[in-house]
């Protein structure tokens, strides 16, 4: 995997792109992640966020994913960082063997409430606050790798 802060280009050999917008939600040295439960980083945890609906805006996303897989309320964000991710030999449902190139934009987040450790019955198998020490390149997406630093 690659990462690039240069979002306006696109690598050669791109098969698809994906746009995300992922919250860090951090208290002492734990960070607040989901475990992946499909797509290319199935079975990893990852940051709680997700890809924008039709005419919302970032904000209004990480709101959103943030309820949807937490089940907590977002209190406050700052934007962080946005990156953009290779993903190498990644296979879509389709077949057909390429790479992915993910771009995320990462906001800081406070929340309130406590996590659900249920699944949300699309991309969260459970949230569960996760020391960030644990947090390596075997178990945990590029993007949580970046905001756990």
């Amino acid at each position: 995997m690659t990462t690039n802060s240069n979002t306006s280009l696109l690598a050669p050999n791109v098969t698809m792109t994906h746009t995300g917008i992922y919250g860090i939600i951090k208290q002492n040295n734990q960070i607040l992640v989901i475990k992946k439960a499909r797509g290319p980083y199935t079975g990893l945890f990852d940051l709680p966020g997700g890809s924008p609906e039709p005419n919302e805006t970032p904000e209004e996303t990480l709101i959103r994913e943030i309820k949807e897989e937490t089940n907590c309320d977002v209190v406050s964000y700052t934007l962080k960082t946005k990156q953009t991710i290779l993903f190498s030999d990644f296979t879509p449902e389709y077949g057909q063997t390429g790479v992915l190139q993910h771009t995320g934009t990462l906001f800081d987040v406070t929340v309130s409430g406590t996590p659900t450790t249920e699944a949300d019955g699309l991309d969260s198998n459970g949230a569960l606050w996760i020391d960030t020490a644990q947090l390596s390149a075997q178990n945990a997406t590029p993007f949580l790798l970046i905001a756990s630093q």
